[in-house]
């Protein structure tokens, strides 16, 4: 029996284009002689949608979808991810479409936390048959039920995490529907299955790739996963998404502020990749206390991915500031912190008038004790790096340079700083990168308390990460928006800004 996945870019609010993308795809399996076509889960919707959930006029876009693609029923069966309201709020619903009717055959039952508040959960997992093979449906993560000689189809919304493993998800008998697509900070990353009953692959969609994925399910003939290094999954969630927020949000052209500093360098190669080296535009803005191989290795990673980068120094910026405002020279942190703040000034101007999105560059080490300047170095509109550690920024920039060195080897070896003041070094405030990933990564992630985690590192010095990362709080809830590809990025954490708990 020949079954299509519609592995769909579904973009939130954009009933058009997903409509016009449902029925394209509709119309290729009947052409290819499929029986049964499957979307999505919240197809109609999209997962993430959040507040618009309690708009009644998205909610009756979201309705008048099912009753528009019940005319190709009569030519294909479709089982498609949508809502049913009853009495108690929305559910979440898969709909069998066949002979011109719809049915409910799956709710969501185990409603995540964060979807409570539209959702209401509800036992139904209903098998129906066609041409005498047996189906059953199952939403989101419920469980799987337990029924004999009988293909299980489970409509998902699965965003990508670098945790991900697609062991973890292959079950016998199974035919996994995952979408593609940005939703808020979650990046879809499709990867659809299908098993046999020996749990071996018979089918796979590519990550990140729009994809009508068609195969027979009584196959004998096996796929086998070539998996991806981490680092090359990770560089491809977070191009996808670029390109994604780009395309929403109608950004043709991109910006980013070259300190000759890795963070900004990985960050440069994506957008390039993303959206191409012509539309980024790449600006150094060095200080007095700008190292002259600083310069030269922003020009360097420029001309090595082909972009333009133009030189704008804050130096008379900033001695204006001294001599006609403050009247005096300091030397302290305002003063560090001003010259971060000129050149959010000089960015956020080329993106307005030059209709360029600005990217900040902010890694999770940095971003996590407020290594950073609020108006400053935060100001922009997306971050692609806000959920890497340090030390995954450099095994990432690594990685880019495998074949041929595309970021400056120099960026990479000298010691990471913020040159704002003399010879500075970041270690000059925060512990080796290393030592602080381990336990940014212990707290956040594996939730250790700081007892656990004392056993191997300083407790003074654990103490004192930990209060810095919740102290920032207030620093991280102005930040602009940020992507997440981890199992708990530093947004996921609901800690209170104003308090007094302290290690």
């Amino acid at each position: 029996m020949k079954i299509a996945i519609s592995q769909i870019n579904l973009q939130i609010g954009n009933f058009s284009l997903n409509t016009e993308n449902i029925k394209r795809y509709i119309n290729q399996a009947i052409d290819d002689k499929v029986q049964l076509i499957i979307f999505p889960e919240l197809t109609t919707t999209v997962k993430g949608a959040k507040d618009l959930l309690l708009i009644p006029e998205y909610i009756e876009k979201a309705e008048k979808l099912i009753s528009e693609l019940m005319p190709f029923s009569n030519d294909i069966n479709i089982v498609i991810g949508g809502i049913e309201k009853n009495s108690d709020g929305l559910l979440n619903t898969a709909y069998l479409l066949k002979k011109n009717s719809a049915t409910p055959i799956a709710y969501e039952q185990n409603i995540e936390n964060e979807n409570k508040k539209y959702f209401v959960g509800k036992n139904l997992n209903k098998v129906f048959e066609i041409d005498g093979i047996k189906f059953c449906a199952v939403l989101g993560n419920d469980e799987l039920p337990n029924i004999d000689n009988c293909h299980i189809i489970r409509l998902n919304s699965q965003p990508y995490t670098k945790e991900y493993e697609i062991k973890s998800k292959l079950t016998q008998n199974t035919i996994y529907v995952n979408h593609i697509g940005l939703s808020q900070e979650n990046i879809y990353q499709g990867e659809s299955f299908v098993t046999d009953i020996n749990n071996n692959l018979i089918a796979i969609a590519p990550q990140f790739e729009a994809k009508l994925l068609i195969t027979d399910i009584n196959s004998n003939k096996t796929v086998i996963y070539k998996n991806k290094c981490k680092e090359e999954q990770i560089f491809a969630a977070l191009t996808y998404a670029f390109k994604e927020f780009c395309t929403i949000n109608n950004f043709k052209k991109a910006l980013i502020g070259l300190s000759g500093g890795i963070d900004s360098a990985l960050t440069a190669v994506i957008m390039c990749n993303a959206i191409g080296a012509a539309n980024v535009l790449g600006i150094t803005m060095p200080s007095k206390y700008s190292t002259e191989g600083s310069w030269n290795d922003s020009y360097d990673l420029a001309k090595n991915l082909g972009m333009e980068c133009k030189t704008v120094p804050i130096k008379p910026l900033f001695d204006t500031f001294i001599n006609d405002i403050q009247g005096q020279l300091y030397a302290d942190l305002a003063e560090e912190n001003l010259q971060a703040r000129l050149r959010g000034n000089i960015l956020m101007a080329y993106s307005n008038r030059e209709n360029r999105v600005l990217v900040t560059t902010g890694n999770k080490s940095e971003c996590a004790v407020g290594y950073c300047t609020l108006y400053g170095d935060t100001c922009g509109g997306i971050n692609l790096i806000s959920d890497l550690y340090k030390q995954e920024v450099y095994a990432l920039s690594n990685w880019i340079n495998r074949v041929k060195e595309i970021i400056p080897t120099n960026t990479i070896t000298k010691a990471p700083s913020a040159e704002l003041r003399p010879d500075q070094k970041d270690q000059d405030s925060l512990p080796d990168y290393a030592i602080l990933d381990e336990i940014l990564y212990r707290y956040i992630e594996n939730n250790e308390s700081v007892q656990q985690i004392s056993k191997d590192f300083d407790e003074t010095l654990v103490k004192d990460i930990i209060n810095k990362l919740n102290i920032m709080e207030f620093k991280r809830n102005q930040f602009t928006y940020c992507l997440k590809i981890s199992k708990k990025a530093l947004l996921n954490r609901d800690y209170p800004i104003v308090n007094k708990f302290r290690y």
